[in-house]
């Protein structure tokens, strides 16, 4: 039994140095999209939550909005979900048969597997897109705390004119209004 857990503790431990490797490839099976393009793609201050289908608290953050995962839908996380539920039954069921399983052979494996599932191979993962996505996201989010800032002092925005420049005369109002107080004026409205 001892031996068990060890040989489990450390196969456990090369699919967590392999999971960032599988994430990146069930999100493009899922999508055919890297995270970076997931960003690139979905992230814009116009639209609801920033495009962010999933946050933790009633009003995203910047970290979040970084994240290609939270850009997902519902139905793309299921199927996210599925894929690592399947990798993670295989991982356990081969540390339970003692195998002796090299990153090759888990690469190997999730190829397989997303093959099995009817999804395309990523091969040669490179992330060319990865400063210019954590750009986008930070100037998409910065825009869009603007607006929220400028709703919360009342102004109706129009889109359009925000991209003008129309509203810069309420630059230091906005510039006023912290992160902490425009999430509580955001669950304040959310409450009723």
């Amino acid at each position: 039994m001892g031996s068990y857990f060890i040989d489990k503790y450390l196969f456990l431990y090369l699919v967590y140095l392999y999971n960032f490797f599988s994430i990146a490839q069930f999100h493009h099976a899922i999508t055919l999209m890297t995270s970076s393009k997931l960003i690139m793609d979905r992230a814009g201050y116009k639209e609801d939550n920033m495009g962010l289908a999933s946050f933790k608290e009633l009003f995203p953050s910047k970290q979040e909005a970084k994240v290609g995962k939270n850009y997902l839908t519902k139905d793309e996380l299921y199927r996210m979900y599925l894929l690592s539920e399947q990798f993670l039954l295989f991982a356990e069921s081969s540390a339970l048969m003692r195998r002796d399983l090299t990153m090759n052979d888990l690469q190997e494996y999730l190829d397989d597997l997303l093959k099995l599932n009817g999804y395309p191979v990523f091969n040669d993962y490179k992330d060319y897109l990865k400063d210019h996505a954590m750009q986008h996201a930070e100037r998409e989010y910065e825009r869009f705390v603007d607006i929220k800032k400028l709703e919360m002092l009342g102004v109706e925005v129009d889109v359009l004119e925000y991209d003008l420049g129309t509203y810069e005369e309420y630059r230091n109002q906005i510039d006023g209004i912290s992160i902490q107080k425009l999430r509580k004026h955001h669950f304040a409205l959310q409450s009723l």
